[in-house]
């Protein structure tokens, strides 16, 4: 029986470089059009599937701004106040101030437009992997960010108080 395939081996195809070639995969772990490989690609194939957790959760490469400052806010990193007023447009988080300080003149307008303006955050932004490094915090960390900020707003409804209308 094959090994399976997680939600992550098609980020760990192309991070090998065997994206784009003529093959494809089930999740149960069948792989088709071994033969469009060559040897040494077959080889590095068979080494990723030994290497790969099929377990393992697939970071989100993007999340809403919302999704990133609720979720930093609810890590300690920010207050919910700073993140309600990231979200709102109306100032950047200070420890983000802080990182954008550092950064090159030139660089500085980017990250503020990212950091006040963005909709959307992605997780391979070279400005949120700054900001990572400025807190200290290894790649795993901020892939566990993004993926405990994707499941906000994917829990069931809360319940909301029932209005009446006026008779």
């Amino acid at each position: 029986m094959a090994k399976k395939l997680g939600p992550t081996f098609g980020r760990e195809v192309h991070k090998a470089g065997l994206n784009g070639k003529e093959f494809a995969w089930t999740k149960d772990g069948e792989i088709t059009g071994r033969q469009n490989l060559s040897a040494a690609e077959n080889a590095k194939l068979d080494a990723l599937i030994n290497q790969h957790d099929p377990t393992k959760t697939a970071t989100p490469l993007e999340i809403s701004d919302r999704q990133y400052f609720q979720q930093l806010a609810i890590e300690n990193v920010i207050t919910q106040n700073q993140a309600i007023d990231a979200v709102a447009g109306k100032s950047i988080p200070p420890s983000m101030a802080q990182y954008i300080q550092k950064l090159l003149p030139d660089q500085q307008f980017d990250a503020q437009m990212l950091f006040g303006g963005a909709i959307l955050v992605r997780r391979d932004n070279s400005y949120v992997d700054g900001y990572r490094d400025f807190m200290g915090w290894t790649p795993e960390y901020m892939d566990q960010v993004f993926q405990r900020a994707a499941q906000i707003g994917k829990g069931p409804t809360p319940p909301v108080a029932e209005i009446k209308p006026e008779q």
